[in-house]
């Protein structure tokens, strides 16, 4: 697959920039994504051809591309890295690409962004330690799930860590900051995280997926905001709840880990009741009594 992502002007003229547009395109602000999935050289061709009508629309309306804001990501094993061209420039290859507040590297293996991620929850900790004289069991968890935690979880259905020394080093952050707190110190991390009341950040990833799950299967999303999500179509599947879904099978340990495929066990041994929650509020207070007695909620 090729990414093209650059930057152009004022968003209030580019509604028609789709038009004619056969590649996947989405837009969000002054950011514009373009791309495609390459099978053959006709995709290379279909790609370049969708690249010359932004060209054209840029000239139309003298809305320029800026050249050094546009650069093509190539992802896949078997990816040949076609040059592609816009507005007569080549496109720069580029290595990794922040999208949206996330870093996407060609080989997804988010190592970048999850060492930036840490760095930043670690600085915020380091702060709130320097500024508050003392901090209790009751103040700990506000301020942690507050000021620290959103690093660590902003969008992880998209980076969620499949390696363990990445789960380890995010996992660390509250490791640490819950040692810190007065009278925890010589505890296990999962009697801290008890009296904290507050559950591993592998625990919050697993739950977080099984929220969006529910979001998606209930079409709380708007229709073109989760593209390709045909899987959650499983009407035919006797066994379990009538919104089971089947496995989505892959042999590399990126498909394996990617969301579709690492949220299906978990969802399909989910009671009836609670994936047919009337509302997103009661499936996530029933998802939480589900899971009080697991203890995977408190250890690694």
């Amino acid at each position: 697959m090729n990414n093209c992502a650059g930057n152009h002007g004022t968003e209030s003229f580019i509604n028609d920039l789709p038009l004619g547009i056969d590649s996947l395109l989405f837009m969000f602000a002054d950011d514009t994504k373009l791309f495609r999935e390459i099978k053959n050289q006709d995709d290379n061709a279909y790609l370049q051809q969708d690249l010359d009508e932004l060209s054209n629309w840029s000239e139309k309306w003298k809305l320029k591309f800026h050249p050094g804001k546009c650069s093509v990501l190539h992802l896949g094993k078997t990816n040949k890295k076609t040059s592609y061209e816009l507005n007569g420039q080549v496109l720069q290859a580029s290595s990794s690409e922040k999208d949206l507040g996330v870093q996407i590297d060609d080989d997804l293996r988010f190592d970048e962004h999850i060492q930036a991620k840490t760095s930043k929850a670690r600085q915020i900790w380091g702060m709130i330690r320097r500024t508050f004289t003392f901090i209790d069991t009751e103040t700990f968890p506000l301020l942690f799930k507050a000021l620290v935690r959103p690093h660590l979880e902003y969008a992880n259905c998209v980076w969620s860590p499949r390696f363990q020394h990445q789960i380890d080093d995010i996992e660390k952050v509250q490791r640490s900051a819950t040692k810190q707190v007065p009278g925890l110190q010589n505890m296990t991390y999962p009697e801290r995280l008890k009296i904290l009341k507050l559950p591993t950040l592998k625990h919050r990833r697993r739950r977080g997926d099984l929220i969006e799950t529910y979001k998606i299967v209930h079409q709380l999303y708007d229709e073109g905001a989760v593209p390709g999500l045909n899987w959650i179509a499983a009407n035919s599947i006797t066994r379990g709840h009538q919104f089971r879904m089947r496995p989505v099978l892959s042999q590399t340990k990126i498909g394996q880990n990617r969301f579709t495929s690492r949220i299906v066990n978990d969802w399909n041994s989910l009671p009836s009741e609670i994936v047919s929650a009337f509302s997103l509020n009661s499936f996530k207070n029933q998802l939480d009594l589900y899971f009080e007695d697991d203890p995977s909620v408190y250890t690694i």
